[in-house]
């Protein structure tokens, strides 16, 4: 998704979701045994894809719109 903002809309972007992990178990409902076998997907078969995750963008103090999170 991040690539596709910057690639098409121009749109600097970052991903990512190590620092907001515990806070994004908690929102998405995710417990011990689903993240376990989210990670064992990822690690045992490649699935990247599955990872929960985040894109933000920030805007400067000259632009018209605020930061965004989603």
């Amino acid at each position: 998704m991040v690539a596709l903002l910057n690639d098409l809309f121009g749109v600097q972007a970052r991903g990512g979701c190590s620092c907001a992990a515990p806070y994004g178990h908690r929102l998405l409902a995710i417990d011990a045994p689903h993240s376990h076998a989210f990670r064992d997907e990822v690690t045992g078969h490649g699935c990247e894809g599955i990872k929960p995750g985040w894109a933000g963008s920030t805007s400067t103090t000259s632009s018209p719109t605020p930061s965004a999170t989603t």
